[in-house]
């Protein structure tokens, strides 16, 4: 949340991930959805998301391609 605020949810995140729509929202980690219009930065190298709140989120390796073709597609370059 943007305001730090913390959400206590009964559903698994696999459950919240499927009722988020696809084109905003990416499950980075398996303890991770963020909102995609919320990126700063993508650091490749370091494995990190980092958002516009300047929270560092990691990406875990198996979800890391599926990013990265998100944001070539959807910017047209290649993160760092």
């Amino acid at each position: 949340m943007v305001d730090g605020q913390k959400i206590v949810l009964t559903k698994k995140l696999k459950e919240v991930n499927q009722l988020l729509p696809e084109e905003c929202f990416f499950r980075i980690h398996n303890s991770y959805i963020i909102n995609l219009n919320k990126i700063k930065e993508f650091l490749k190298t370091d494995g990190y998301v980092v958002l516009k709140s300047n929270h560092k989120i990691p990406v875990s390796e198996t979800k890391e391609i599926g990013l990265f073709g998100f944001i070539i597609s959807t910017y047209g370059f290649e993160p760092v």
